[in-house]
């Protein structure tokens, strides 16, 4: 006998019922259904059977520009939602089994990073990536007009082609530019391939 074919939907109204049921507070439950509803929209309602790890992944690589913190909720949620439906017995297999939260580097860790640059650009970059969280091909995508020096914030271009503007103390973190004044452009800026260059040079001297 088959295994039923349920809409992600319906199946997460259950999960919540179930949920509920069991005392988890009301915060928690909020902080589920938000980000399985997230999921449902992303897929299109897809049947529960079809979800692979594959989507799931695709999935939070739409969120890359949250705090790892932040990332990990969601990562937690799926993967407590999958194992209850596969223990449920509708699904064959739990998609969310071999997820993992991301890791993020201490304070000590990233003062040993910053310590490692031996060149002002290889601080700055490393400075960006933690002021704004971007990733490395979003950094590397980075020029000198994409900075707001007043705003103290920076344009970056994400996955998708989508736009967004991210803040961090770059007015202190990117001393690239000598002589600058707010507003006006830095002069310098690293060469493309910079980015990857800084941070395999920095990571492997530690």
């Amino acid at each position: 006998m088959g295994v039923p074919c349920w809409r992600m939907s319906e199946v997460v109204e259950a999960y919540l019922l179930r949920r509920r049921s069991e005392g988890y507070s009301r915060a928690t439950l909020v902080a589920y259904e938000h980000h399985l509803r997230s999921l449902i929209v992303y897929l299109v309602d897809p049947s529960v059977l079809d979800v692979t790890l594959e989507q799931l992944r695709e999935f939070l690589a739409s969120f890359a520009h949250l705090k790892p913190s932040s990332l990990g909720a969601k990562i937690r949620a799926l993967r407590a939602f999958f194992r209850w439906v596969h223990e449920e017995g509708l699904t064959r297999g739990n998609p969310a089994a071999r997820m993992k939260e991301p890791k993020h580097l201490s304070v000590e860790e990233l003062e040993l990073l910053r310590d490692s640059c031996r060149k002002a650009v290889e601080r700055a970059l490393i400075e960006v990536f933690f002021a704004t969280g971007a990733r490395i091909g979003e950094v590397h995508g980075m020029n000198r007009f994409d900075v707001d020096w007043r705003e103290s914030s920076i344009l970056v271009l994400g996955k998708g082609s989508l736009l967004r503007r991210q803040g961090g103390d770059l007015a202190e973190t990117l001393p690239l530019g000598q002589g600058r004044r707010p507003g006006s452009p830095i002069r310098d800026y690293p060469p493309a391939g910079a980015a990857d260059e800084c941070c395999d040079s920095a990571l492997a001297r530690e």
